[in-house]
């Protein structure tokens, strides 16, 4: 305790004590000097070794690298400025990076039982992975006896007319039952029900993310009911995703929304999901 509280002290009245040790050092210098024969020897040596019981040398070391850092940047101030620049955009790109790697890999999803998620994509020698036509995906689900649930979806640029300014986001068109079946609780509202995912182009609704919830409409608990304009077609906003879903496809784009996936020709009318050539993940 003795040792850090002398550390310590010596930080805080660093040129005092610095000044005392000077001195004294001159004195001893005197003294010696007046005895034939005897030498103080190398005093700067000497001023510095009695300094080391003082500091700790890393932070001495880390002060003085800084002031050197400092004056060298004072000095050149293009360099300075190209050297901040880096910095910033070098620790943003990092910070950037490390959280996408920490959100899709080092938390799991917040869906019922991520452990047991599973994806299934088709097969041909020409395209080793790929999605399957909405006709498949039907006849898979009719088949499928040992999987609790299965869901499907696909992604789609879209236009949101906001205010008199049109911007693009990204959105899905999923299957009735893809929050049920994730075994997701939405943050408000609810999900899609089975009998949006039946009649094609007719339930024009969504849900939203929950980021964007928070971006457009403030968090508004009363969002459920609200429309937004997309793709020249009025959605009715059913739900909020919960918080920190990012949707079910990783290294990807995060929808902003969710749309049944029978509104597909409001996204793409030269594609056809419910044909067997057209496509969805």
């Amino acid at each position: 305790m003795g040792d850090a509280w002398r550390r310590l002290r010596y930080l805080v009245n660093r040129r005092q004590q610095e000044q005392d040790l000077a001195e004294e050092i001159r004195l001893h210098r005197d003294l010696i000097a007046a005895s034939p024969g005897r030498s103080l020897g190398n005093e700067a040596q000497l001023y510095e070794s009695s300094r080391a019981v003082w500091i700790w040398p890393f932070l001495e070391t880390f002060a003085q690298d800084t002031r050197y850092a400092l004056r060298t940047l004072r000095a050149n101030p293009g360099f300075a400025a190209t050297a901040v620049l880096s910095l910033a955009l070098g620790i943003g790109a990092n910070t950037a990076i490390f959280n996408i790697v920490n959100s899709m890999l080092f938390q799991p999803m917040p869906v019922a039982e991520p452990d047991r998620l599973a994806a299934m994509y088709t097969s041909s020698p020409r395209v080793p992975y790929e999605g399957m036509s909405y006709p498949e995906w039907l006849d898979l689900q009719k088949q499928s006896t040992g999987i609790a649930d299965l869901v499907g979806f696909t992604g789609a640029p879209m236009n949101l007319m906001s205010g008199d300014h049109p911007e693009v986001i990204w959105g899905e068109l999923v299957t009735g039952n893809y929050f049920s079946g994730l075994g997701l609780k939405p943050a408000v509202g609810r999900g899609f029900l089975p009998d949006e995912d039946r009649a094609p182009n007719r339930d024009a609704v969504c849900v939203i993310n929950y980021k964007f919830w928070q971006r457009y409409f403030q968090g508004d608990p009363n969002v459920a009911g609200k429309t937004l304009k997309i793709n020249n077609r009025v959605f009715t906003i059913v739900g909020v995703a919960p918080k920190g879903f990012i949707g079910a496809r990783l290294f990807s784009f995060v929808p902003d929304v969710w749309v049944p996936v029978m509104m597909q020709k409001t996204f793409a009318p030269e594609l056809d999901y419910t044909d067997p050539k057209g496509r969805a993940n």
